[in-house]
């Protein structure tokens, strides 16, 4: 099973993200959208040889339904690379359900004179957006402005 897939719309991108769990929904969906910005591929190579510095972030969440917890979770994502230039290649799930969550992210900063810049992603957007579960797992698809 894929993890994701980018389309083209309009003049926006989105991603379908599958997972055969919730949680492994929420980890495609966040390599997905660093995948958007950047060469995710070489930052997790060179985070896994050790030839980047570690970054640890808390996260917790809380919404009132899943398809929120996707959009919120992705939005944290989109803040913590807008204001922080932080990249998670890595996610501890400490506290999980199917509206809240807490994970450990483990990360590295994005340098521009070192990491290839891909798309500028200004927002994640609820246009068109659908979160399903069917007997094979989740499917979600999300567009995001840039």
């Amino acid at each position: 099973m894929q993890p994701y897939r980018i389309f083209e719309h309009t003049a926006d991108v989105g991603l379908k993200i599958r997972g055969r769990t919730f949680r492994e929904l929420l980890k495609n969906a966040g390599a997905g959208f660093f995948n958007l910005l950047t060469d995710y591929a070489a930052i997790r190579r060179e985070a896994a040889s050790g030839s980047r510095r570690t970054v640890r972030r808390l996260l917790s969440l809380k919404t009132a339904d899943p398809g929120d917890l996707l959009l919120a979770w992705l939005r944290e994502l989109l803040f913590l690379f807008s204001a922080k230039k932080l990249i998670f290649y890595h996610y501890e799930f400490l506290d999980f359900s199917k509206t809240k969550m807490r994970v450990r992210a483990l990360g590295v900063k994005f340098d521009p004179s070192r990491d290839e810049q891909k798309l500028e992603v200004k927002a994640v957007t609820y246009h068109h957006f659908e979160l399903k579960k069917n007997k094979r797992g989740w499917t979600a698809t999300v567009i995001f402005d840039i």
